[in-house]
């Protein structure tokens, strides 16, 4: 059995404004349902790497956010060309391609990344 759990992260009967990036929502005295809660699935069928998922990912992002600096292109007309929140994939989605810039935040870090290259599998 296949699920979607796209679409039932996107119900509207569960989830006020489901296309809306709104992370308050899981705030407060009423919060709504935590995807966690559903994505990795529930019970006996529960994923073992759920933690291990979720904190990779963690100490990925904050990396990232920690060596670089992300920020929307300039377009012609001098204004930020702001991505779209559109996806594609099915089963596994990620966003549409996007222009962004990305520059480091420190001198050193394109050398720790060039070294990081040489040594890995890229």
């Amino acid at each position: 059995m296949l699920r979607r759990p796209r679409k039932f992260l996107h119900d509207p009967a569960v989830y006020k404004d489901p296309m809306v990036f709104n992370p308050d929502r899981f705030m407060g005295p009423n919060p709504e349902m935590h995807p966690a809660e559903y994505f990795f699935d529930f019970g006996r069928r529960v994923c073992p790497g759920t933690h291990l998922a979720d904190v990779s990912v963690w100490i990925n992002v904050a990396k990232s956010i920690a060596g670089f600096q992300v920020s929307p292109t300039i377009g012609p007309d001098g204004k930020p060309i702001i991505p779209s929140v559109e996806t594609v994939g099915d089963v596994i989605a990620r966003p549409k391609p996007f222009v962004c810039n990305v520059k480091p935040r420190t001198p050193h870090i394109p050398k720790i990344v060039a070294e990081y290259l040489a040594t890995h599998d890229a």
